[in-house]
């Protein structure tokens, strides 16, 4: 049942209008920590239509006013959040000094050599028969 009720400040639910609403609260809290004002803002949606193309775009609704001043309010704030650094993928060599010095040159020697020595013998079967 998505059905809610409006009710008017300071009204009673049985004075309210039934109906479908798409819901959207936008609070603020405001506390003093260590003397410095610090404000909270939280923004609930009941869905995500109420920022669709339909609605923004529409000089009928508020919903381009309401969600502008919102991101205005909440941007005027750097929160500094605590999050710790996690490490998803560890891409790291594990190999020893030897084992790099041996593939350095298997890459810069022996790989080019071969490719040089199959060029020179189709070379010279080519020219030659």
């Amino acid at each position: 049942d998505r059905t809610a009720t409006a009710v008017p400040f300071g009204s009673t639910e049985d004075e309210g209008e039934k109906g479908i609403y798409t819901l959207m609260a936008i609070s603020a809290e405001k506390r003093y920590i260590n003397n410095v004002d610090v404000y909270n803002y939280v923004m609930a949606a009941g869905t995500s239509s109420f920022a669709d193309s339909k609605y923004i775009g529409s000089s009928s609704y508020g919903n381009r006013d309401i969600i502008f001043a919102a991101m205005r309010a909440f941007g005027k704030t750097t929160v500094p959040i605590d999050l710790n650094f996690k490490v998803f993928d560890n891409e790291a060599l594990d190999i020893t000094t030897a084992q790099a010095a041996k593939w350095t040159a298997v890459l810069t020697c022996v790989l080019p050599s071969a490719a040089l020595i199959a060029g020179a013998v189709v070379y010279i079967r080519r020219r030659h028969l």
